[in-house]
């Protein structure tokens, strides 16, 4: 009886040990590359179509700013982390959509971004538009979220207090186009 005891409690602990090295590489966070080709962000001239202007890039972002008065869009940030396979964009997308919408709320629209996968849409969550109108700042944020092969996008448009989410979906839009021009 004690060797089938300790059988048991032996198999037990090689199972244990087992789904706990299964689960450690199943919530293993894949990692991206830490640069990007430039040529796989939304072109200059996309953004200056709708008045606004390079600010900072590096190899992860690149800014786009309108400092006008009554801006429409007021400010873009274009993100890419680029995976070495589409299952690695996925799964790190799934992993992290909650710190890259920045504690956002879910857009209840349909936003369909053609070509994207996993698509999440946000707004400025309650702490952000708290602290925007104590700042006396009169604006809207749009988080879009998707990938496009191995490719995880953020798409910010901080834009006035008018605009809804559908109305940003050409920057997305524009990231994938940009995106199926250099990956074949």
């Amino acid at each position: 009886m004690k060797k089938i005891v300790l059988a048991l409690v032996c198999f037990a602990t090689f199972q244990n040990a087992n789904a706990q090295k299964s689960d450690s590489t199943a919530n293993k966070e894949p990692v991206y590359n830490q640069t990007n080709d430039d040529k796989i962000f939304t072109p200059p001239a996309f953004f200056e179509t709708y008045g606004l202007k390079k600010g900072e890039t590096n190899t992860l972002l690149h800014v786009y700013n309108n400092f006008g008065d009554g801006s429409k869009y007021q400010r873009v940030v274009d993100i890419r982390w680029t995976f070495q396979t589409e299952a690695d964009a996925l799964k790190w997308h799934t992993m992290n959509v909650a710190t890259n919408s920045e504690g956002g709320t879910p857009v209840d629209a349909e936003i369909i971004i053609p070509g994207a996968k996993a698509v999440k849409a946000f707004r400025e969550g309650p702490g952000t538009a708290n602290m925007m109108r104590s700042l006396g700042i009169v604006q809207r944020h749009h988080y879009l979220l998707f990938v496009y092969k191995n490719i995880v996008c953020k798409v910010f448009i901080a834009s006035d207090e008018k605009t809804n989410t559908v109305e940003v979906v050409p920057f997305a839009i524009a990231a994938v186009t940009q995106l199926k021009s250099v990956i074949k």
